[in-house]
C-alpha cells in the first residue's frame, strides 16, 4: 500500500532545515545570475566596513599616536618621580645605581626640573622701566647622552643643534615658548617671546639667581610638556639650584625591547626605588586629559561609524527591495511550485550576508596588510598627534558580527514585505 505524502507531518524544524538548503541553494543562484552587480555590492560593503573601521580607528588613533611620542620621548617604559612631600627623589644615586644594575633596564635618563622664566630681546630696552619680553617655563637639567639614549631627543631638534655634554651657557628651548615656532596655544595670559631664535641672547632666571645663555637649538614635538620646557646640561641646573646631594627630579627608564613593564614596575615598587619615589609605567605617568582625551575620540568613532552603518543598512535595504522587486513574477513561480515562503526570505537574507561577509573580508586585508602598516610608517600629521591606525583583531572581528547582524536585519525587512503578497498577484506582476 503506498504511503501519502503528507507536508503537516513533517516536523516544524525539519521544515526549517528544508528551508535553510532551499534558501542558500536560491541565494547561490540569485549571486551568480549577476556577476557585475554583486562585484558592485561587495564593493559597496568594503567601503561600508572601511568607514565602520577606519574612522573609529583614526579617532582613537590621534590619541595612540600622542600617547607613543609620549613614550618615545618623555617618560620611556616607566617614569619615576619625586614624591610630593619633597623637593627631589631621595636617594637619587643609589636609586640610579639599583637600576642600571636591573638586565632589563636598557637606558636611563636623570632630569633636574625647576620652575624658572625666560627673559628675551632686554639688551634692546631703551628706557630703564621697559620690561624685557618674558616668560615662565620649566628649566630641565638633562645628561645630552643618557637623555639621546633613553628618549632620542636629538631627533626633537627642529632647528640648531643638540646639547653636548660640556655646553655650559646653552639652552634647548621649546617651540611653544618661542613666537617664530609656536603651534599651539601657550601658557595661558603669556607671550611666547618674539624674535627669538637659534643664536640668540637669552636670560635663565631661577629664583634670584639669573643666567645668561645663549639658544643653540629649537625643541619641536607634539608634546606640550616638551615644548614648554627649556633645557640646559644637568651640572649647571644643579649647581644653579645648590643641589649638593644629586637628587634629581625624574628619572625616564626605558626597557629592553620585549620585555614586559608590569612585573619590572612591580620588583621597582617594592624596592628601594618605590620607597623613595613614585614609580610608574608610560600610561600611568599620562595626564588625566590623556584618558579624556581617549574616551572623547573614542566616543566620537563609534558615533560616526553608526551612521555609516545606518547608511549601509539603508543601501542594503534598497538593493534587495529592487531586486526582488523585479523577480516578483520569478518569486510568485516558486511559490506556485511549493517553494516556502520562508526559504525564498532566507535566500535573500543569505545573499546579503554572503556580500557583506566578502566585502568585511576584503576590507580585513586591506587594512591589516595594507593601511595599517602605511599609516605606522606615514603617520598622519595632526597639529596636537602623529595619528596612527589603531586597529584590533578582536575589534574589527566585533564590527563584521555587527554588520552583518545589521544588514540581515535590513535584508529580511524587504522580503518579508514583499512575501505577503498573493501568489496570484506576483506572478501577474501586479
Amino acid at each position: 500500500m503506498p504511503v501519502s505524502f503528507d507536508p503537516a507531518t513533517y516536523a516544524p524544524r525539519t521544515r526549517r532545515r528544508s528551508s535553510l538548503r532551499v534558501g542558500l541553494f536560491l541565494a547561490s543562484r540569485l549571486t551568480r545570475a549577476n556577476i557585475g552587480t554583486s562585484l558592485l555590492i561587495v564593493l559597496v560593503m568594503v567601503l561600508t566596513y572601511l568607514n565602520l573601521i577606519m574612522v573609529s580607528g583614526i579617532m582613537v588613533g590621534i590619541v595612540e599616536g600622542l600617547n607613543q611620542e609620549r613614550q618615545t620621548n618623555y617618560s620611556g617604559d616607566i617614569m619615576v618621580s619625586k614624591l610630593s612631600q619633597y623637593d627631589s627623589i631621595q636617594n637619587s644615586p643609589d636609586i640610579e645605581s639599583y637600576l642600571r644594575s636591573l638586565p632589563a633596564v636598557a637606558s636611563l635618563s636623570p632630569r633636574y626640573v625647576a620652575a624658572g622664566v625666560l627673559e628675551a630681546n632686554y639688551a634692546d630696552k631703551l628706557r630703564p622701566q621697559d620690561l624685557p619680553d618674558s616668560i615662565t617655563a620649566n628649566i630641565v637639567g638633562i645628561d645630552p647622552p643618557l637623555e639621546d639614549a633613553t628618549t632620542h631627543f636629538s631627533h626633537l631638534i627642529v632647528a640648531g643643534q643638540y646639547l653636548q655634554p660640556s655646553d655650559y651657557d646653552q639652552v634647548l628651548v621649546g617651540t611653544s615658548l618661542l613666537a617664530e615656532f609656536k603651534q599651539l596655544t601657550a601658557i595661558p595670559g603669556e607671550n611666547p617671546l618674539p624674535n627669538t631664535g637659534v643664536g640668540s641672547k637669552i636670560r635663565v632666571r631661577i629664583g634670584n639667581i639669573e643666567r645668561e645663555m645663549t639658544i643653540k637649538g629649537i625643541v619641536g614635538s607634539k608634546m606640550e610638556e616638551i615644548n614648554l620646557r627649556a633645557f640646559i646640561v644637568a651640572p649647571e641646573l644643579r649647581s644653579i639650584l645648590g643641589r649638593v646631594d644629586n637628587g634629581v627630579n625624574e628619572i625616564a627608564v626605558t626597557l629592553a625591547p620585549g620585555t614586559n613593564v608590569i612585573p619590572i614596575e612591580n620588583q621597582l615598587k617594592q624596592s628601594i626605588v618605590g620607597a623613595n619615589a613614585l614609580v610608574q609605567n608610560a600610561a600611568e605617568s599620562r595626564p588625566v586629559f590623556f584618558q579624556d582625551f581617549s574616551v572623547t575620540f573614542n566616543q566620537l568613532g563609534s558615533l560616526l561609524g553608526g551612521i555609516g552603518l545606518i547608511v549601509a543598512c539603508i543601501v542594503m535595504f534598497i538593493i534587495v527591495f529592487i531586486n526582488i522587486v523585479n523577480r516578483r513574477r520569478s518569486i510568485g513561480i516558486l511559490q506556485a511550485i511549493g517553494i516556502r515562503s520562508l526559504g525564498i526570505e532566507l535566500a535573500y537574507i543569505a545573499q546579503a550576508v554572503l556580500y557583506t561577509l566578502a566585502g568585511s573580508m576584503l576590507g580585513v586585508i586591506l587594512v591589516f596588510g595594507f593601511l595599517q602598516p602605511y599609516f605606522l610608517n606615514h603617520p598622519l600629521d595632526f597639529p596636537f598627534s602623529n595619528g596612527v591606525l589603531s586597529v584590533t583583531l578582536a575589534g574589527a572581528a566585533a564590527r563584521i558580527v555587527i554588520l552583518a547582524a545589521a544588514i540581515m536585519i535590513a535584508s529580511y525587512v524587504p522580503a518579508r514585505l514583499i512575501m505577503r503578497q498573493e501568489i496570484v498577484d506576483a506572478i501577474l506582476g501586479r
